[in-house]
């Protein structure tokens, strides 16, 4: 490479930096508005509320489970409890399918039992180590995250829903609603 071009592409390089800079609130704005969550639908909706509910009854059995060790040692033990109980349903059934030639295949139903127990074993294992004293704040905390994520996004909705209604909205909508009535001015619009 010639002298010329190594000044060239340093120049160049520098020049980008700046142009980078410069740009960067610019391409920032743009990525928020790229990723902006549009208006929910009323299905949308409920599936927030449902999970919004599911998550606070899993973060208040959390909260109690912590609370009270005997009673998280007992729902651990109903687990293994479970899962030897199906063990041994299968075991119970392969035996007898073995003593009794004329009996019917049990094999589907000893399958049934045997991948029952795997689960209760694989729930339990994981069950153990997520309520473990060392990780239980860490999913009390991941749990409160995914609360608030929930709730901003219902936020955001309403936030969306109480702006005042484009002509297009006023020509759809029907409900006579108060916000609908007020004047534009109200809302930090201009008046025109």
């Amino acid at each position: 490479m010639t002298r010329e071009q190594i000044v060239g592409e340093f120049v160049l390089g520098i020049v980008l930096i700046i142009v980078g800079i410069v740009l960067q609130p610019l391409l920032k704005k743009i990525w928020a508005w790229m990723n902006k969550q549009g208006p929910l639908d009323a299905k949308s909706k409920g599936r927030l509320y449902e999970s919004l509910s599911m998550t606070e009854d899993s973060l208040k059995r959390l909260d109690h489970l912590s609370a009270h060790p005997k009673d998280l040692f007992l729902y651990l033990i109903q687990l293994v409890l479970a899962t030897f109980f199906s063990l041994i349903v299968a075991f119970c059934l392969y035996v007898f399918s073995r003593f009794m030639p004329a009996a019917p295949s049990y094999l589907p139903i000893i399958l049934v039992f045997v991948c029952l127990a795997a689960v209760f074993c694989v729930v339990g294992l994981v069950e153990a180590n997520r309520l473990s004293d060392k990780k239980i704040d860490d999913t009390r905390q991941g749990l409160q995250k995914t609360i608030d994520d929930i709730r901003k996004k219902l936020s955001d909705e309403r936030l969306l829903n109480e702006r005042p209604p484009s002509k297009h909205h006023e020509q759809e909508s029907s409900d006579g609603d108060s916000e609908m009535n007020q004047s534009p001015s109200r809302h930090g619009g201009q008046d025109g």
